[in-house]
């Protein structure tokens, strides 16, 4: 039977003790996130990403619907210094370094073209997503990366609303 307090439910679900469960879930860092990615992945790769995916859709969004990076530029450049400590952008990749990513790294900030920009941004905000959903971190670490995680919120907002300035399909029927 299913207990009617989400808390416990949720905690129970993720063989958490409750107490971080109810920290995570007063914070909104997590349910803005969660959120935005669910409208992102919708609104912006017809209702499933996929890694492979993300090239393609860099390239509409740049060369066809002309996004403007300098609206994302502040979390792109936080990341492309961010993940240039190894440590860290291990955290960042699943089995093993992804070629395209270590490139755009090495690549000064300046320098990089806006396919590179929104690329780099969308693959860290893909694989914050995949970590949250299939780290094997508990859910009071999520807290820990609040910055990066309202970051990439913040990546998925501009794509979103630039996506639906093109073509509204976000509305209430």
């Amino acid at each position: 039977m299913i207990n009617s307090n989400f808390h416990q439910w949720l905690a129970s679900i993720f063989d958490q003790n409750e107490s971080e469960v109810n920290e995570l879930l007063d914070d909104k860092t997590a349910i803005q996130f969660l959120i935005t990615w669910v409208l992102f992945e919708n609104r912006c790769f017809k209702g499933y990403m996929q890694i492979s995916d993300i090239e393609p859709r860099a390239k509409y969004f740049a060369n066809i619907e002309k996004f403007d990076v300098l609206l994302i530029f502040k979390e792109i450049i936080y990341f492309h210094e961010r993940y240039k400590d190894n440590v860290l952008y291990k955290n960042l990749y699943h089995d093993k370094p992804c070629k395209q990513i270590d490139e755009i790294l090495k690549v000064s900030i300046d320098n990089l073209t806006e396919v590179e920009s929104i690329v780099f941004a969308t693959y860290v905000v893909y694989r914050f997503r995949n970590n949250i959903f299939h780290g094997n971190k508990g859910v009071n670490s999520w807290l820990n990366f609040k910055d990066q995680i309202d970051r990439c919120t913040k990546i998925m907002q501009q794509l979103i609303s630039h996506a639906e300035t093109i073509q509204r399909q976000l509305k209430v029927v």
